[in-house]
């Protein structure tokens, strides 16, 4: 029995010796062997001793798989974020992130964007990229490429000045639905970029920011709803600029809501022609500027079918005011609409006659909403609008304080 007892103890002598052994090699050779590890079990090695504590933390790979740790009660997503947290190596040579069929990815913030060939997310469904830093012009459409089954996609890039900025954006998605584009300049020289667009299924458009030259390869038959908001304060103006403007505008004709906000460009000369008619449209949005009545009003004649207007008031430059022709009352307004808010009313000669128009041309307006600011009285104004003529009977005419824009 003492001899048993003294096998035992020699071979758990050896053992602990065995392990003193690997501990005692230097940090970057057990970080190499660390590396043949998926991340999840390199980390199991830090209850070994306060010696693997943190040894995990400085291999320069990371090889996530979601597989091996499911069913545990922590979302694999947070252990994932947790060990981002964490991981303290200079540099991460390799990533690798296995998940089980990823319907929706969010890249976000100065991550250098630059795909192996080989690179493919097949199931992918939604795709949200914010701020990317993309290595070239192809590492964009690439990675659009490699994600054939897109649905729903989101692209915020800004445009820094003194970077090499990507100049061509190529979307080439045939099941995508929804598409949001953000592009953010704040240089006094507009960006110079190329968007081409293949989306022919798309039902949601949103952009919002500087507009440089953005072309649709395929009608938008399938369009709902589209949100076009152009920002291009302080850039230089440009000629041309209002026919890229007209051009994206007559792209969205098939949608059935649409927020329109075409910028406040100086006097821009355009707008007074549609050539596409605006059939499916029932509720507008529009932001209004000194600049930009005439092109609301053409739109007004192309949209017959047009249920419900919104305004909000845009103003910046209180004392520019663009041509505008007083409303002709050539019965070219929708004889649908129903319901017309305007937000930011001010008692201007301009927004007066606008809303006698509305008045007097929709035949089945049911509701006029007018927010005004603090500073005006509201039983004065309802006083003034409730004297001019109504087409509609049962128009109901309110005035409520509300917040300039």
């Amino acid at each position: 029995m003492a001899h048993l007892g003294s096998q035992s103890n020699s071979k758990c002598a050896e053992y602990f010796w065995d392990k003193d052994r690997l501990s005692n090699l230097p940090d970057s050779l057990l970080c190499h062997i660390l590396s043949f590890l998926p991340t999840n079990e390199a980390v199991v090695t830090s209850i070994l001793s306060s010696r693997w504590k943190t040894l995990w933390t400085l291999v320069p790979k990371i090889d996530f798989q979601d597989t091996s740790i499911r069913g545990r009660s922590v979302s694999p997503l947070r252990i994932l974020y947790s060990v981002l947290a964490q991981h303290t190596a200079p540099i991460l040579s390799n990533f690798t992130l296995s998940w089980r069929s990823p319907l929706g990815l969010e890249l976000y913030g100065e991550i250098e964007l630059d795909l192996p060939p080989s690179f493919q997310l097949p199931s992918l469904k939604i795709l949200r990229l914010c701020e990317i830093c993309y290595t070239s012009d192809n590492s964009f459409s690439s990675l659009c490429s490699a994600c054939p089954n897109l649905e729903d996609l989101t692209v915020i890039y800004e445009f820094i000045v003194g970077n090499v900025n990507i100049v061509s954006f190529k979307i080439s998605l045939p099941f995508l639905k929804r598409l949001r584009i953000d592009f953010i300049s704040f240089d006094t020289e507009p960006p110079d970029y190329k968007l081409e667009i293949y989306a022919p299924i798309l039902e949601r458009f949103r952009f919002f920011g500087y507009l440089s030259n953005v072309v649709f390869l395929e009608k938008l038959a399938h369009l709902i709803e589209a949100h076009f908001v152009v920002c291009g304060l302080g850039h230089v103006f440009e000629m041309c600029y209002s026919d890229k403007v007209f051009k994206i505008v007559r792209a969205l004709n098939s949608s059935k809501f649409l927020e329109l906000f075409p910028g406040d460009v100086e006097c821009i000369g355009f707008g007074y022609i549609y050539p596409s008619m605006f059939q499916n449209l029932v509720r507008l949005n529009f932001k209004v500027t000194q600049s930009n009545w005439h092109v609301l009003q053409s739109l007004l004649v192309v949209a017959p079918n047009l249920e419900v207007l919104v305004l909000d008031k845009h103003y910046y430059r209180k004392n520019q005011l663009c041509c505008m022709e007083p409303p002709d009352g050539s019965g070219c307004l929708s004889s649908r609409l129903t319901t017309f808010n305007f937000n930011g009313y001010e008692e201007l000669e301009h927004e007066v006659e606008f809303i006698k128009y509305i008045l007097k041309e929709a035949i089945v307006l049911n509701t006029i909403t007018i927010k005004i600011s603090a500073l005006h009285s509201k039983e004065s104004v309802l006083k003034k609008l409730s004297m001019f003529p109504r087409h509609s009977t049962t128009c109901l005419l309110t005035v409520e304080i509300g917040i300039l824009l």
